[in-house]
């Protein structure tokens, strides 16, 4: 998607664990995938693919998912199926300014978010992926969270982004990388 002037999406405050379901026990192989009738984000690629995202100006608002999916493969086979892998893609996000209030997430692609200016208070949801953010001014992040260790609760309920912010939930790794003139800043 590019935008000669301003991209601007609708705020978005679901959590991306309540779109992309998982189950999975001792006695039934893990899988997961992306609910179509919950997705309330602005864009996506769902299974698989690359996403990018370009404006002459600002991006505000705007949410992008590029996901993965898992299928645990026939039916009772129990854990003798042959689950089949959907990977995600990347996501590439270029604002000639400022890249604000936006939520995004790579579950195991790498996604690129460069601002001409600033990027100020956009969330990140990730798997095990990459992302690098650049901008010449100010990086302020809201949180970084793996969707995978949030909590469903029923019927694929969880928190949402905004009620996650203020803190950086614990993952395995993240691999973040962040360049600017200004000092960046964590929750």
């Amino acid at each position: 998607m590019s935008a000669g002037r301003d991209a601007i999406g609708t705020p978005v405050t679901q959590s991306a664990s309540l779109w992309q379901l998982r189950q999975g026990n001792a006695n039934n192989s893990a899988q997961w995938g992306v609910d179509l009738s919950r997705f309330q984000w602005n864009f996506g690629t769902l299974g698989g693919g690359d996403l990018s995202i370009s404006a002459g100006r600002d991006i505000v608002n705007v949410s992008a998912a590029a996901a993965d999916s898992l299928y645990a493969g026939g039916t009772g086979c129990g854990s003798a199926c042959t689950p089949i892998y959907t990977a995600g893609g990347g996501v590439r996000v270029i604002s000639a300014r400022d890249l604000a209030s936006s939520q995004f997430y790579v579950a195991d692609g790498r996604a690129s978010l460069t601002a001409g200016r600033s990027f100020l208070q956009s969330f990140l949801n990730m798997g095990d992926a990459q992302v690098d953010i650049e901008a010449r001014q100010d990086i302020n992040i809201e949180g970084v969270v793996n969707p995978t260790d949030l909590s469903q609760g029923p019927l694929g309920t969880s928190a949402s982004a905004r009620e996650l912010a203020g803190g950086i939930l614990p993952t395995e790794r993240i691999p973040l990388s962040m360049s600017a003139a200004s000092p960046a800043r964590l929750p």
